[in-house]
């Protein structure tokens, strides 16, 4: 076998291109990570700015509700001395004068549910809804004094005189208003949850929210996703918030506005306006995609180069076989001819048995090269017109007997084994060569002095022919092998048994363009064709 040495540069340098396109993976990878990072922090400040600016604009507009509400009982630092104090139905009579609606009513803040009052000292509250709203049932009244009186007397005190209280999803505000006769009056005012959330919804329209070289011509609404909450996390009012807050700032108000959390995030979708080219988009997909290109291509290169390799192997061994062929028909020639010319055995018998061994090596040489000029032209099926209507069991014994001199040199005989006519549609010469390809294979693999039995049957709307000889077989691993190009089991390799590594194939290829089919199973080879007219 000639031994065959390939470089190993294609095969480092598609590892090498791998590694490449790797690392160009990693940096596009890290680059796209530190530009999301870069924008992700712009929004996210931005965000916190946003945050912190609703809650600003929230905050002077709760402490403007504040004093209009209930700035009339507000004395600041200084003690109420008339000894008339103001009742809670008196609260209303403060607000301001529609003249529209002939009423009083709220202009700045939410509209009050109700306004309440009562001294911190003693245990009633007085209630007075507002514009003959449903009064309040004894629950409600305990709740709101016990939850009021609790946070007085804990110690807290605003430092501008109101308080917001946020509790229950309930909005309230209230206010102390010392007496020099040592009582503390506690007058408040209740916001219904509807008017509550249209009033802290309301800093949304507030056209100073944002800096105009960031909004342009976009409403704050359309920037924005707004969530407040109370403290305990319940949502008091929403504008469209995402499913998923991701560059998102919480700006916590103090305790005198009900620890009310504001939560503000830019919309994504806006990010141009901040971060020139917005958020970068993630090519993850796509850089995945293309390294697994990139690996596949390589394994596939390194694939075809491996075959590539082993086709090479094999057509040396193939070159070195055939070459190998040639010479032993062609050395017995030349032999037997310089014997008859120099004259060394002029007898009669002699001469004519050199011809004999003349005219089998001619026959081994032709079908050797006819085997050669087959297997060139493998894939070009014959044409239609070339297979005609075949006594398949009469060409088969033909056939045989233009073998016989072949297996007579092995020492073989040839058993035929033929039932009836039965007909194909063949190409006669494909036919020839499947028959002497499995003649030759089963002579060279059998053991000396066998019989080679070839059988010809019409067998469910097929012709089978089968080629049995006396060897070992075919192993059950290799009955697929054997009939690939240049491929030999290995007891042909044992046993030192010379070819090319082509016949087989030729058969399959011819059985396979006439739609039949071959298989082996131990010493026996077996090819179908399809009868005629099935």
């Amino acid at each position: 076998m000639i031994a065959t040495r390939y470089p190993r540069w294609p095969l480092l340098l598609l590892l090498a291109s791998t590694g490449l396109a790797a690392v160009a993976v990693v940096d596009a990878l890290s680059a796209a990570r530190s530009q999301q990072r870069v924008a992700a922090e712009a929004l996210g400040g931005y965000s916190n700015f946003a945050a912190w600016s609703y809650r600003e604009h929230l905050t002077f507009r709760m402490t403007e509700a504040a004093y209009e509400a209930l700035g009339s009982v507000y004395h600041g630092r200084y003690r109420h001395t008339n000894p008339e104090v103001p009742d809670a139905t008196d609260l209303h009579t403060y607000l301001k004068w529609d003249v529209a609606c002939l009423c009083h009513r709220v202009f700045f803040g939410p509209e009050p549910r109700a306004f309440f009052g009562f001294n911190l000292h003693a245990d009633t509250l007085g209630v007075a809804p507002f514009e003959n709203k449903t009064l309040y049932p004894a629950a409600d009244r305990r709740w709101i004094l016990d939850t009021l009186k609790k946070q007085i007397e804990s110690g807290y005190r605003s430092d501008w005189g109101f308080t917001y209280v946020v509790a229950r999803q309930r909005y309230f505000a209230y206010t102390l208003m010392p007496t020099v006769w040592s009582d503390t009056l506690v007058y408040g005012v209740e916001y219904s949850a509807a008017a509550f959330a249209q009033f802290v919804g309301s800093v949304l329209d507030a056209s100073d929210l944002l800096p105009s070289t960031f909004s342009g011509q976009h409403s704050n609404r359309a920037l924005l996703a707004v969530q407040i909450a109370d403290s305990a996390h319940h949502t008091v009012f929403a504008s469209d918030a995402p499913s998923e807050w991701r560059y998102d700032a919480v700006a916590t108000m103090p305790t005198s506005f009900g620890g009310i959390e504001t939560r503000a995030e830019i919309r994504p979708e806006y990010a141009g306006l901040l971060v020139i080219g917005g958020l970068p988009k993630s090519h993850l997909p796509f850089l995945l995609a293309m390294l697994a290109l990139a690996a596949a291509l390589s394994v596939v290169a390194v694939a075809q180069l491996r075959r590539e390799i082993d086709l090479g192997r094999l057509r040396a061994d193939f070159v070195a076989n055939v070459s190998h062929e040639l010479r032993t028909p062609l050395a017995q020639i030349r032999l037997d001819l310089d014997t008859v010319r120099l004259g060394r055995h002029p007898s009669d018998e002699y001469r004519a048995a050199a011809l004999e061994r003349v005219d089998r090596e001619t026959r081994r040489l032709t079908f050797l090269a006819e085997n050669v000029l087959r297997f060139s032209r493998r894939g070009r099926a014959s044409a239609p017109a070339d297979r005609l209507a075949t006594d398949v069991a009469a060409e088969t014994a033909r056939i045989v007997e233009e073998f016989r001199p072949l297996a007579a040199a092995r020492r073989a005989t040839i058993a035929l084994d033929t039932e009836g006519s039965p007909v194909a549609f063949l190409d006669r010469d494909a036919l020839r060569h499947v028959v002497l390809n499995l003649l030759d294979n089963a002579a060279k693999y059998g053991p000396v002095g066998q019989t080679i039995t070839v059988g010809v049957r019409n067998s469910g709307g097929t012709v089978r022919v089968t080629v049995a000889d006396q060897g070992p077989g075919v192993p059950d691993e290799e009955r697929e092998i054997i009939w690939q190009p240049f491929r030999r089991g290995a007891g042909a390799t044992r046993q030192g048994v010379g070819g090319s590594g082509m016949g087989l194939t030729i058969v399959r290829e011819i059985a396979e363009q006439h739609g039949g089919r071959t298989r082996a199973s131990g010493a026996t080879f077996t090819v179908e064709f399809p009868c005629r007219g099935s």
